[in-house]
């Protein structure tokens, strides 16, 4: 029994440990964004050049999700086309054997299929990212008014909303760092499917020699 409950209050440590590690994480990053938004300069001009950013950052959205649209009409012309193979290939599984030229066809139709479904994983993320780094800039637009405000004048609201709108800004630095993750993950395994591609293409060659 005391051994358990020394196994269990070593857990626990181990717990706060990561705790730790991850408040003291939150907290640096805070201080940079804090840092950040501080050292930013303001003005009208200054204004201007965040909105210019905004609006360029929104034209490039609107041409992920104008690719996105077409890559999705590709696939769906890909996938009648698929249907028509996959039922010729029946028909001569049946019969004498598979056609090696339909049979090639098949497989290339297949990984094409697969590089499109990649691109769109890819177009989503940068979407998404876009959206992130947009909602990144209201925000420290936001706490950059806030900041404005001198210290005796901030009342108990203001400080309220200063800490709201850090949350929400931590909140977004984490699921950049999981898009980023996300990102490698799509990268890694694009190139495991061109491998197995590669590796199919090439049996299939092997049998029909």
């Amino acid at each position: 029994k005391q051994w358990y409950q020394r196994r269990v209050r070593g857990s626990k440590r181990n717990v706060n440990d990561c705790d730790s590690i991850k408040d003291i994480d939150k907290r640096k990053t805070a201080y940079a964004i804090w840092n950040r938004i501080n050292t930013l300069p303001r003005g009208s001009v200054h204004l201007a050049v965040l909105r210019e950013e905004e609006e360029l950052l929104k034209l490039k959205r609107h041409k992920y999700e104008t690719e996105l649209n077409e890559n999705e009409h590709q696939q769906h012309q890909m996938e009648l086309c698929g249907q028509g193979l996959e039922m010729k290939l029946r028909e001569q599984e049946s019969g004498t054997g598979f056609d090696e030229e339909e049979l090639f066809n098949w497989f290339e139709l297949v990984n094409r299929k697969n590089r499109l479904s990649h691109v769109e994983s890819v177009l989503v993320l940068s979407i998404k990212g876009i959206e992130i780094n947009l909602q990144q800039k209201a925000l420290e637009r936001q706490l950059r008014d806030l900041q404005t405000v001198r210290k005796k004048y901030k009342g108990r609201y203001i400080r309220s909303k200063e800490q709201e709108l850090m949350g929400q800004l931590l909140q977004l630095v984490e699921e950049r760092d999981h898009l980023i993750n996300m990102e490698e993950t799509q990268r890694l395994s694009a190139i495991e499917m061109d491998r197995q591609f590669q590796d199919v293409m090439t049996a299939t060659a092997s049998i029909g020699m």
